[in-house]
């Protein structure tokens, strides 16, 4: 009858312990997950922070990049031009030299 006390006794006793070991893992996960929903909300401030001012620099940006795109194209119209009087004036020479 003693052997079965001190079976009944040691096995209340690992019960507890992985009781005490499981609850401590679980208050550790639960401290993990916390630090995660945080990390996650200061990150999903940044990113609707980091947004706003895409947006804000967008703005100020699409009359300059019009701009821009007007030069790139007035400036590639220059220089197809310069080919062509260059290679219409090589022609001419080149029609003078058979004359």
């Amino acid at each position: 009858m003693s052997e079965y006390l001190d079976n009944d006794s040691e096995s209340t006793s690992s019960t507890t312990d992985k009781l005490d070991w499981l609850t401590e893992k679980l208050e550790d996960l639960a401290t993990k997950l916390q630090f995660m929903q945080d990390k996650h909300q200061s990150l999903q401030n940044e990113n609707q922070r980091l947004q706003k001012e895409n947006q804000r620099l967008q703005k100020r940006a699409d009359p300059r990049m019009e701009e821009l795109r007007f030069d790139r194209v007035w400036m590639r119209d220059r220089v197809l031009v310069a080919y062509a009087v260059a290679f219409g004036t090589y022609l001419f020479i080149r029609g003078l030299a058979y004359l």
